[in-house]
């Protein structure tokens, strides 16, 4: 439990016992809307699976009730849940489901799929012959959010990009043809099996592909028998601890022989890859990684391993974009035109709407058919879902999963081949759209300020994102910008110098004043309501066009203050905990960070605290995370922030948390 009210170097803190709770049973519970999740999960409820018809927990007696007594439907399908593991089995028309059921007993049929139970550990690779989609139940409770799930608005939709529509004109057909060839024929083994050394070629060969792209890559070995992922990394030159993730799975089936995975899923891992060379030439605000996968069809081995590393290390991952067979032309429906089937769960609707609206707004001629589908969990976004990540599915046709039909006919065989996945069209569509969701997300630029408001006298921070300016790999080199405002209209000249060498970022600071304009004096004088000017001009562009002109810029505020301190912060309850706060004067939104009570008094300050929510407009957040460790305790450290800039966390604290 949470013990309230204490308080530790002005730090509100929460106190936490050791609990416990039995996992015996396997409770089947009814859905009755989409925010089912979330509201179990407050109640206390250890839900472990979700799909669009129904939830799956482990509970006991007490949880069955608390169900009921909610109001939910809710019966027990096993009560000896320790002793076995539960699958969840999607079917096709052509499955062959004697297999499926020689191997475990079933507990229930929904939609396509079927929930098996099976022993503790028993290996997938039987059921690979069968021609399902297969999921293992987690055992933990599915995490709920810190934070509260993206909207439209922090996605940061506002409109058509120039920059974006320059990156999605420059996807090449002629090198996803390519990429798509060389995995197809993947010599001299002419398989990508994930246990195989044709899996391990093929890595190496995405390797390669990042590095000629100028993207940095590196292998995550997470198994002795899989081939390792592959990971490429475009780093964010204002915040890069904001990661965008496009990722697709390079294994393939069948198990033995030829098996060239053109549609599954060589078309995901070349989505992938001609991602990272459309968007490298260019810089963003915020970190992209490119992942081509192993072990999707042993269980997502591949995804699982680096999803639960990345929560480990406290990735801060916004959004996953994942994409399997998304290489087929399609079944021919709607009439109207094949679409993408697009899945998302209750927390990534926004993040769906936003590619939809890419995929229009970018002139990619995809069509999106975007719903509400939890259940398709066989592939690799479901590895973000279960920790409480945001993430999509793009697939040509949705395999019966929430009730849209379509099946790939080669899926699983040798015949799975480019000439039969058609009319390419449709996926060079798909390539084009998720390179525009991807770019809008992490914010390219060649001119930018760092931060879009200025108070007067104050200096600002301009960066520069160029590749051609790195001339010389091992020096530091730098570039003449000119920068003016509303008061000051005759440019300045600024230095911007290179952050590292062999970087594409370049940046400077340029000093604001109050007095009157001289010209030549390096500073840029300024008025409360001016705008402030940024101009770089691009000698060659990525696209090869000559001295292109791009400028930024940013608002001077009206020369007003940052609010005070937050006061009279409170908190009620346990995971989720409701913290709330009183309304600071000039404030128009709330950060808040925090951390653990264990690091804040081995450290005596709050130098290890984390940001938990940004830019919040109420007065009030729900803390959903689960409880620390027995003995521990969270603090909390909110902030008011206004155009003039961000307040205190509290008198003396040094906290760099929240940007």
């Amino acid at each position: 439990m949470r013990v309230r009210g204490l308080s530790v170097l002005l730090c509100l803190l929460i106190l936490v016992t050791a609990t416990s709770a039995s996992e015996s049973w396997l409770i089947r519970v009814e859905r009755q809307a989409p925010g089912d999740l979330a509201r179990l999960q407050k109640l206390g409820v250890g839900i472990v699976h979700e799909t669009r018809p129904v939830l799956f927990a482990l509970g006991d007696a007490a949880s069955l009730a608390a169900l009921r007594d909610a109001g939910y439907e809710a019966s027990v399908l096993d009560r000896q849940a320790a002793q076995s593991d539960y699958l969840q089995v999607g079917t096709r028309p052509d499955s062959l489901m004697p297999a499926v059921r020689a191997f475990g007993t079933e507990l229930a049929h929904e939609e396509n799929w079927r929930l098996i139970r099976v022993p503790h550990g028993a290996p997938l690779d039987a059921l690979a012959p069968a021609r399902v989609f297969v999921t293992r139940l987690p055992r933990a409770p599915l995490p709920p959010r810190s934070a509260a799930p993206p909207t439209l608005e922090t996605l940061g939709r506002a409109g058509a990009d120039p920059l974006v529509q320059q990156i999605v004109d420059g996807v090449a057909v002629t090198h996803i043809q390519t990429y798509w060839q060389d995995l197809t024929a993947n010599p001299p083994t002419r398989t990508r099996q994930s246990k195989t050394a044709g899996c391990r070629d093929a890595a190496e060969y995405c390797l390669n592909a990042f590095t000629a792209a100028n993207v940095s890559g590196e292998y995550q070995s997470y198994s002795s028998s899989h081939a390792p992922n592959v990971i490429g990394t475009h780093t964010g030159a204002i915040t890069p601890e904001r990661v965008y993730i496009v990722i697709g799975h390079l294994d393939d089936l069948p198990f033995w022989g030829t098996a060239p995975g053109a549609n599954d899923n060589a078309s995901g891992s070349v989505t992938v890859l001609e991602a990272a060379r459309a968007t490298s030439c260019y810089a963003f605000r915020s970190t992209i990684k490119y992942l081509a996968v192993t072990g999707e069809e042993w269980g997502l081995y591949g995804s699982d391993a680096y999803a639960a590393d990345a929560q480990a290390r406290g990735e801060d991952i916004r959004a996953v974009l994942n994409f399997d067979m998304n290489g087929w032309e399609g079944d021919g429906l709607p009439a109207s035109g094949e679409n993408l089937d697009l899945n998302y769960n209750d927390d990534s609707a926004a993040l769906a709407q936003a590619y939809v609206e890419n995929a229009a707004d970018y002139n990619t001629g995809l069509a999106v058919d975007a719903f509400y589908c939890p259940s398709l969990t066989a592939s690799d976004h479901y590895s973000f879902w279960k920790r409480g990540y945001t993430a999509l599915c793009g697939i040509t046709d949705n395999e019966g999963y929430c009730d849209h039909p379509g099946n790939y006919p080669y899926y699983h065989t040798t015949q799975d081949t480019i000439p039969n996945n058609g009319d390419p069209t449709f996926f060079y569509a798909t390539v084009k759209a998720t390179v525009a969701t991807l770019a809008e997300l992490a914010e390219p630029f060649k001119v930018t300020f760092e931060d879009p408001s200025v108070l007067p006298g104050a200096t600002a921070r301009v960066v520069v994102g160029d590749r051609d300016l790195d001339t010389h790999p091992t020096q530091v080199e730098s570039a003449t910008i000119l920068v003016w405002s509303s008061t000051e209209t005759e440019p300045e000249e600024l230095l911007v110098v290179e952050q590292s060498p062999n970087s594409m970022v370049f940046a400077a600071n340029v000093a604001t004043t109050t007095a009157a304009p001289s010209h030549g004096d390096g500073l840029v004088s300024v008025s409360p309501g001016d705008t402030l000017h940024a101009r770089y001009v691009d000698a060659q562009d990525c696209n090869g066009a000559l001295d292109v002109t791009y400028e930024a810029t940013a608002e001077v505020s009206g020369g007003g203050s940052a609010p005070g301190e937050v006061a009279g912060l409170s908190l009620t309850g346990a995971s989720p905990t409701a913290l709330s706060w009183q309304p600071t004067a000039d404030a128009t939104r709330y950060d808040i960070a925090g951390g653990l009570l264990t690091e804040l008094l081995a450290d005596g300050n709050c130098s290890r605290a984390s940001c938990l929510a940004e830019d919040l407009t109420a007065t009030a957040w729900d803390d959903t995370r689960p409880d620390p460790s027995a003995g521990d305790g969270f603090y909390y450290l909110p902030r008011a922030e206004n155009a003039h800039g961000g307040g205190s966390y509290g008198a003396g604290r040094v906290v760099t948390a929240c940007p």
